[in-house]
């Protein structure tokens, strides 16, 4: 159950401090803020449209840990060496075909950040939002 909510505070939470405020602490220790194309707080859908990639990621990786801890030779594992073997060992064709994918597109969206002269990357793009210093 603990983990359950760490998902969810962890999956809600950039989406949501961007919503609410324009910028996450990191952002906001950066002195940044993330703004549409009309420069004012994006709203729900650019947000969503923003974190797409993120929320993605983070939904399939705690599905994946969440089907390991239900093997129920989960409960011998006692190192971390374990751990990564019992990982290995488990791992489905398609979750790490979806894992590859995943990662491709995240490599895929800082190309677009190192390539533009904006600093847009693609999810940036994909919601017409841009992160700019704060005033």
């Amino acid at each position: 159950m603990i983990n359950v909510i760490i998902s969810i505070i962890s999956i809600c939470y950039k989406p949501l401090l961007e919503y609410k405020w324009g910028t996450t602490l990191g952002k906001l220790a950066l002195d940044l803020k993330v703004v549409n194309i009309d420069l004012q707080k994006p709203n729900g859908i650019e947000v969503l449209k923003r974190n797409s990639f993120f929320i993605a990621n983070s939904i399939i990786s705690y599905i994946m840990v969440f089907i390991m801890f239900r093997n129920p030779d989960f409960q011998y594992i006692t190192t971390f060496s374990d751990y990564m073997e019992f990982s290995k060992e488990n791992r489905e064709i398609i979750s790490s075909m979806i894992s590859v994918l995943i990662s491709i597109l995240i490599i895929v969206d800082v190309c677009f950040l190192i390539d533009d002269v904006q600093k847009k990357t693609l999810h940036d793009r994909m919601a017409k939002t841009f992160v700019i210093r704060r005033k």
